[in-house]
Order: C-alpha cells, then structure tokens, then sequence
C-alpha cells in the first residue's frame, strides 16, 4: 500500500421529475497526500424512503456520482460502505465528512 484514501465532501441533493422524488449523491475521495483520488471504487447504500446498494469508481477529480431509485417518503439516506483501491488503504478516521448523509424531500 502506498498510503491512505478518505472521504473528502458527502452532499446530496433531491430532485423532483414526473416520476417522484430522488437522492442524487455525489462522493469526494482524497489520498492522505491531499490530492484527488481517482480510481477508488466507492460502495454505498440508500436507506429510508428506498433500500438500494450502489458502488461506482471516482474519476480523475476524484468525483463518483450515485442517484437513487423512486423514493418513498420524506427522507433517505446515503451512507459509504467502503472505499476500495489496490495501492491505498481506507482510513475512516481521517474522514473529513461522512459516513453518511440525509436528503430531505419538500412533498407536498
């Protein structure tokens, strides 16, 4: 291993469309040198008002994007399982936000 990988920024969002309500997520993972991780696959699950696991790979901004199915109710949430790459190791302490993140939906 060359070093360590973390949670940078967690934020979600809601948006509505025809069909209802969805968490949209977005992921930002640094190594401990500071620097915009790409490549680490990200897994994740929604909980709440939908039940969804999710992973994905952060690209060369060490982004990942996650958007969840139809939600039913007021709420869900987003939290990270793990963050996995073959030369960096995850450390949660050094977490900046997270684990996890509530979206709140405005239904009327």
């Amino acid at each position: 291993m060359v070093g360590t990988i973390h949670i940078h920024d967690l934020a979600g969002e809601g948006t509505e469309d025809g069909d209802g309500w969805y968490a949209t997520i977005e992921v930002r993972v640094r190594n401990d040198a500071g620097r915009n991780q790409r490549g680490v696959v990200v897994s994740g699950r929604f909980t709440g008002g939908v039940t969804q696991l999710v992973s994905g790979s952060t690209n060369p901004r060490g982004r990942v994007t996650f958007e969840s199915g139809p939600v039913d109710g007021a709420s869900v949430t987003f939290t990270i399982i793990d963050l996995v790459h073959p030369d960096y190791a995850y450390a949660p302490e050094n977490n900046r936000q997270g684990p996890s993140v509530t979206v709140e939906f405005e239904i009327d």
